[in-house]
């Protein structure tokens, strides 16, 4: 009789099994008030509705495993979010490390603190103008990006918002864009170039530190603060343009920039921070603009291809350490009686020469360190006159010559920009003059006479 039932009972279940589909491994619930999720088993996830989301959080067991109470976990591959969906929530999709491909309509305002961090198979993504604000971290750690495209409605990149985007190439900012926050593009080992639009006003600490192949950095003059560290160990950074507004060159600001050959301290400038380019072992030419007073502590430290410098009458401390290690810097030219060098600002300098004014303060510190010096006069010492009926100065006329001062004339009306290139003297203009306008617009060493 058992058996009879057992039977019975089994070819129930089977007729039950083949009236009946299989059970679908959809899941779904909702993540707004107005919103619904699905969740296919191929990984798509789509949400669909209007308004916000429900706020999530993670929380970290251990020191790598996290818990989301995002109900979609890490397990979408594509994303499809319908229009009406306004904000992406903190944490939205954190960890989520089979993420593909995402697409985000016209709706969406907001996206949330470390909305996507570790995405890291995410590619692409497109952000529509509809955005007006991207949280800290939003994108750190999605070492598969490649590219990225700044909407125009974003005022301030956050910090650390593309922060080891290892694989990024290519980013473009839009003109609305005012401030970079610190770290924002930290470890983006693979971004080779960018533009600053005129509407950026600062740089954040450690911004683009460690963007290893990055090779220039073009400073527009609305920058008015570059924070520390913020291109340090760019070691392929050749070429930096500084902008006029920016009177501090902030500390370890251009650290280890390897490939970096010249530089022109413009004529906004005050300040050289603490160990500001500390390393760049390339550096044979620097440019420093009347207007500068401090060079700050270990600022071009173990520079050992710098081989001279001009330092101008307006620096009144040269700072512990500043020119450490300068192996190859053989001449050192300081205009100021009373500029201030610090017991330690040329230790490991050798073979270096001072060149200073009588009873100055740098001849005190030549000959208390036993230094050689040579005393010059400012006015007429290796100094070059031009004719007094000069008008015009071509290319490259006076390139590399090796002389401490040029005397241009009022008379002269054009000069070619690579006019003076390679040369540290320091020139003298007629106040008001075309020469004095094309030497500060080239953030050129300059004096009025």
């Amino acid at each position: 009789m058992k058996w009879r039932l057992c039977l019975m009972t089994a070819v129930l279940l089977t007729a039950l099994f083949l009236c009946y589909p299989a059970i679908s491994e959809t899941r779904r619930g909702k993540c707004g008030p107005n919103l619904n999720w699905t969740l296919d088993d191929a990984g798509t996830l789509t949400i669909s509705g209007t308004g916000n989301m429900y706020n999530y959080s993670i929380s970290y067991i251990g020191n790598e495993n996290f818990l989301t109470t995002a109900p979609w976990g890490a397990a979408p591959v594509h994303v499809i979010i319908e229009t009406g969906l306004t904000d992406i929530v903190n944490y939205a999709f954190y960890g989520c490390t089979k993420l593909t491909s995402i697409n985000i309509p016209n709706s969406v305002i907001t996206i949330g603190n470390q909305a996507f961090f570790d995405c890291t198979c995410l590619t692409n993504i497109i952000l529509p103008d509809s955005i007006t604000s991207i949280g800290d971290s939003a994108f750190g750690h999605c070492t598969s990006l490649t590219n990225i495209v700044i909407p125009d409605c974003i005022a301030s990149i956050a910090d650390c918002t593309f922060y080891d985007c290892s694989n990024l190439s290519s980013i473009i900012l839009s003109d609305s864009i005012a401030n970079i926050g610190n770290e924002a593009f930290y470890n983006c080992t693979n971004l080779t170039d960018i533009i600053f639009p005129d509407s950026i006003t600062s740089i954040g600490e450690s911004a683009f530190e460690n963007c290893t192949s990055l090779t220039c950095a073009i400073l527009p003059d609305s920058i008015i603060r570059v924070g520390k560290s913020a291109f340090d160990n760019c070691s392929n950074l050749n070429t930096i343009i500084l902008s006029d507004s920016d009177r501090y060159i902030a500390d370890w600001a251009f650290h280890n920039c390897l490939s970096l050959t010249s530089i022109i301290i413009p004529y906004g400038a005050t300040d050289i921070g603490l160990a500001t380019f500390y390393g760049c072992n390339s550096l044979t030419n620097v440019i420093l603009s009347d207007g500068i007073i401090n060079i700050g502590e270990w600022a071009f430290a173990n520079c050992t291809d710098l081989t001279s410098i001009a330092i101008p009458e307006s620096v009144t401390c040269i700072g512990n350490y500043a020119f450490y290690n300068c192996t190859t810097l053989t001449s050192i030219t300081i205009l100021g009686k009373d500029t201030i060098i610090n017991d330690n600002a040329l230790n490991g300098t050798t073979n270096t020469v001072i060149y200073c004014v009588a009873d100055s303060k740098a001849q005190d510190y030549a000959e208390s360190n036993s230094i050689p010096y040579v005393l010059i006069d400012p006015l007429s010492a290796t100094k070059l006159i031009l004719p007094a009926n000069l008008t015009t100065i071509e290319s490259e006329a006076f390139a590399g010559l090796n002389v401490d001062m040029i005397v241009i004339p009022v008379s002269v009306k054009s000069i070619a920009p690579d006019a003076f290139n390679g040369t540290n003297a320091v020139l003298y203009v007629a106040p008001d003059s075309c020469a004095e306008t094309w030497a500060r617009e080239k953030g050129l060493n300059y004096r009025t006479e």
